[in-house]
């Protein structure tokens, strides 16, 4: 890897602020959707178009860019709730103060 590659895969920009063209020119690393940023009408298909979108960027390998899938943030301390229609469960900060590691897993599975 290049100095600009590994500069590239160590930023983690906020998605308003960033295009799939961005990411490979730039061989971001991973995108944010931080406070609230959702695409589209906040969909689940809108989430989906978007990442995809961000993933086959990253994954598009030419002489200067190396094929290295992006990580995708979600800023979700107040739990997933930012997905219109989502299951909503108590705030992950709350779920990991509850001391119940098998809440915390059954909670993961219905929300994968």
């Amino acid at each position: 890897m290049t100095l600009d590659q590994k500069i590239g895969q160590m930023t983690q920009p906020e998605r308003m602020h960033v295009s799939p063209a961005e990411v490979k020119r730039y061989h971001i690393g991973s995108v944010l959707s931080g406070a609230g940023s959702c695409p589209g009408e906040n969909r689940p298909a809108d989430w989906v178009a978007m990442t995809d979108a961000y993933r086959a960027a990253s994954m598009e390998e030419d002489e200067d860019h190396l094929a290295i899938p992006i990580l995708y943030g979600v800023d979700a301390v107040h739990g997933n709730a930012n997905v219109l229609g989502a299951t909503v469960f108590p705030h992950n900060i709350g779920l990991g103060a509850a001391g119940d590691p098998e809440l915390v897993e059954r909670i993961g599975r219905v929300t994968a």
